[in-house]
């Protein structure tokens, strides 16, 4: 497996799994290979949507306050066999 193809697994499986929860499509945040336990982890950012109208004060009030900001989850891919494992969130510190 190569990066484009852990990347290609990572969001099929990451989209399919959160299909319902109302979030903006995942932004690829980085990618690395952790040769100890041959697994890819690919770093998605996801933005949910707001619940309120667009343009409303109750959505720009929502955003200041960060309700639509930036969350990071890790999909982990299995080397041996392009499998998802898990998704994980990242924490921004450990970053």
């Amino acid at each position: 497996m190569d990066v484009k193809e852990a990347v290609t697994t990572a969001r099929a499986y990451f989209e399919e799994v959160f299909e319902d929860e109302g979030i903006d499509t995942p932004t690829l945040e980085e990618v690395w290979f952790d040769e100890q336990n041959d697994i890819w982890c690919v770093t998605m950012g996801i933005r949910r949507e707001t619940t309120s109208p667009a343009n409303s004060p109750a959505s720009m009030l929502e955003q200041i306050q960060g309700l639509a900001s930036v969350k990071y989850k890790t999909v982990r891919i299995s080397n041996k066999n392009g499998e998802a494992i898990s998704i994980r969130n990242r924490e921004t510190e450990a970053a």
